[in-house]
């Protein structure tokens, strides 16, 4: 059984709809770009530091999986907001903008580290004054919308290029074929 270290709750039901059986569990590390560091670095150095934690607290682990996705502005990361106001300054820089998303998954099975990532490219149309206005008077719903990439918030991509699955937590084409190549190596030998 493997052990997954999600990104989020839609991280969990894709892996369960490739088939894999695994057993969940939820580390927090601080999400923190560190000066000078890349997207693809940030994202990389998230999932490391979800695996290291996880030994730290439970050394006898075998397989685990570990996934993270991070929205940038060109090098601004972009976080999660925590109130309706952070939620409106997010739109707004949104707004008829490229953003990328940068997804990560780190595979570490007998003492072997396999690292795929990934970039999604988002086209955000212009949102007019009443559309930010109807999206801030349901935050919370348009939060979730927005972060999970809900078809309910696709209205506003214009153009999407790269893994839909990254954008929902974990880049599922990369992720299979991880744990076939692993898979395959295994019945090598």
């Amino acid at each position: 059984m493997i052990t997954f270290l999600p990104s989020c709750q839609k991280s969990e039901d894709l892996l369960s709809q490739l088939g894999v059986v695994s057993c969940n569990f939820w580390v927090d590390v601080p999400l923190v770009l560190k000066r000078k560091e890349s997207p693809v670095m940030y994202i990389e150095r998230i999932t490391r530091e979800k695996i290291t934690k996880f030994i730290e607290e439970n050394p006898e682990s075998y397989s685990i999986l570990s996934c993270y996705k991070a929205i940038f502005i060109g090098r601004r990361l972009v976080t999660k907001p925590q109130n309706i106001d952070d939620f409106h300054k997010l739109i707004k820089l949104l707004s008829g903008r490229n953003h990328a998303v940068h997804s990560c998954v780190i595979f570490q099975h007998n003492g072997k580290t396999v690292i795929r990532r990934t970039i999604t490219r988002v086209k955000m149309k212009v949102i007019s004054k009443e559309e930010v206005t109807l999206l801030c008077h349901n935050f919370e719903e348009s939060f979730e919308n927005f972060w999970n990439y809900t078809p309910k918030f696709s209205r506003f991509c214009i153009k999407i290029v790269g893994s839909y699955t990254s954008l929902l937590g974990l880049p599922c084409y990369e992720t299979a074929n991880i744990l076939e190549g692993v898979v395959a190596k295994e019945s090598l030998t």
